[in-house]
């Protein structure tokens, strides 16, 4: 069991989601990855999207929510990319895969069954986030802040 923490310890974990906007239960999952793996590596999906219900955000509003939720001790365990949509699953895959090329060993992290298909049919190595330890989701805090609501208790954004 430890040889095996040890060995994970040099590998890297990639955790991709949109972060629309990043939020409690995203910084649990980040803490749980850190406990286990050595370099984290935060993609924001979806990147060129920005100024709809669904995506409010844009990529560098997103980016500095994430900075502004994360510790300074864990940031210098990670990097923060991006990964815009393609109209091709495939397509899609092969520009994560891009991205990710100058690293030998990594494990992608997700809570999307399509992701998980997609990179499955890819030979992606993928651990499924099954749930999070808070009962929040971007879209809960969307539709909060639309209604004027305090969101603080979930996320770094102030209404």
């Amino acid at each position: 069991m430890e040889d095996s923490l040890s060995q994970k310890a040099q590998l890297t974990a990639i955790f991709l989601w949109r972060f629309q906007p990043f939020h409690i239960g995203h910084m649990s999952i980040v803490e749980r990855i850190l406990t286990d793996y050595g370099r984290l590596i935060l993609v924001i999906g979806s990147a060129e999207k920005s100024g709809t219900d669904e995506n409010p955000w844009t990529l560098q509003e997103r980016e500095e929510i994430i900075r502004a939720s994360i510790p300074l001790e864990l940031q210098e365990r990670m990097d923060i990319i991006w990964l815009d949509d393609a109209p091709d699953d495939d397509e899609w895959c092969e520009n994560l895969k891009h991205l990710t090329f100058n690293i030998e060993h990594w494990t992608l992290f997700t809570g999307n069954e399509w992701v998980r298909n997609i990179c499955a049919r890819h030979g992606i190595q993928t651990e499924w986030i099954d749930s999070y330890q808070i009962d929040i989701s971007g879209t809960r805090i969307r539709e909060m802040i639309q209604r004027g609501e305090d969101v603080s208790k979930w996320t770094t954004l102030e209404v």
